[in-house]
């Protein structure tokens, strides 16, 4: 078994939505990562969140369940949607 955060909405057994991470045999989860569906998350791999593209923190802060306000994210520059997704992570943190 791989586990996986999904990068599209789609059925596997049950509805999975974006940033939903979830276990699944790996020739499934090689043929998603393939396809660009998932990406295979790696236990040794870590990755500073500063290094991270806004999309890939608000599937982290939706796999984390943080909740956050649309209008911080709608509408925004790829700069102030990173630099309020890393300010809830942060905030997360403490």
């Amino acid at each position: 078994m791989k586990q996986v955060i999904m990068k599209v909405n789609t059925y596997h057994d049950k509805a999975l939505k974006i940033g939903d991470v979830v276990d699944v045999s790996e020739e499934v989860a090689v043929r998603w990562e393939t396809n660009g569906i998932a990406e295979i998350v790696e236990e040794t791999e870590e990755v500073a969140i500063e290094d991270m593209s806004a999309k890939e923190l608000f599937a982290l802060c939706k796999a984390r369940k943080i909740e956050l306000e649309k209008t911080e994210v709608n509408g925004k520059s790829e700069a102030e949607k990173k630099a309020y997704l890393l300010s809830m992570l942060k905030v997360e943190a403490e």
